[in-house]
């Protein structure tokens, strides 16, 4: 598998799965450990979050940007759920529309104060938050963000009260699979068909390694070239004639060694 949709998202105790993180206001900022912004949060490819947050803090040893924490506020709360509502394995659970029940419940913590924020979520450095905090809506009132380049109609300010959960990279599903050539043919290491072995559907396409896979996109094309081996009628799975009784063969056989 040589690449993933993986994006971010909220770990709640009540559920095993992850809840996918979206936003539909433009007031909030993306932190990491340190209370400190890294990304420009609007620009993000959803898919490919965990691009951004895997980078290794060589000074601190370790992964400072998992857990980060979205931190947003009470315009951003009211305008709807932080998560895609009816998605993924928990689409039973009914978010609710303004993210009071998710508070009420302790999942996202909420205060007046930046730094009493901090110590709610883990924060190690209330102070950086709050200095955080500050920077950004001096930049949204002079509309300019120079540190990550956010387009200017995104820089919502901060206003009122704040609340914050933690984001953790999800994985939605890998991409990849075994190599197959156009007419659908699993093949070897050397590029060769092996015998009776097809591939079909996603498994397998992906036309990026590492952005936005195009699972859809590389599927669609290939069931016709699969089935009936392009434009050589005669050759494809479908017009495969029924196994016959044929000695099987050993990985271990001599020319496989």
């Amino acid at each position: 598998m040589r690449a993933a949709a993986a994006p971010m998202g909220y770990k709640v105790p009540e559920f095993e799965s992850a809840f996918s993180m979206r936003v539909l206001g433009d007031g909030y900022i993306i932190v990491d450990q340190n209370g400190e912004r890294f990304c420009n949060e609007t620009g993000l490819e959803h898919y490919s979050m965990w691009m951004t947050v895997t980078a290794f803090d060589m000074e601190s040893v370790r992964f400072s940007r998992i857990p980060s924490y979205v931190i947003f506020d009470e315009p951003t709360r009211l305008k709807g759920p932080i998560t895609r509502v009816g998605h993924g394995v928990n689409r039973g659970y009914r978010w609710s529309e303004d993210n009071g029940e998710e508070i009420r419940k302790g999942w996202i913590a909420g205060s007046d104060s930046p730094l009493d924020l901090a110590g709610k979520l883990g924060i190690e450095n209330g102070t950086r938050l709050c200095e955080t905090v500050e920077s950004y809506r001096r930049a949204c009132a002079a509309g300019v963000d120079e540190k990550f380049g956010r387009a200017q109609k995104t820089l919502a300010g901060l206003e009122g009260r704040l609340y914050g959960i933690a984001l953790w990279p999800c994985l939605l599903n890998t991409q990849g699979g075994p190599r197959r050539n156009v007419r659908g043919e699993i093949v070897d290491a050397g590029g060769n068909p092996i015998k009776r072995l097809y591939g079909a559907g996603e498994l397998g396409i992906s036309i990026s390694k590492r952005r936005q896979p195009g699972r859809m996109f590389g599927a669609r094309p290939h069931g016709r070239a699969e089935c009936c081996g392009g434009t050589d009628i005669d050759v494809g799975a479908i017009h495969e004639s029924p196994l016959v009784d044929e000695p099987p063969v050993s990985f271990f056989s001599k020319g496989n060694m």
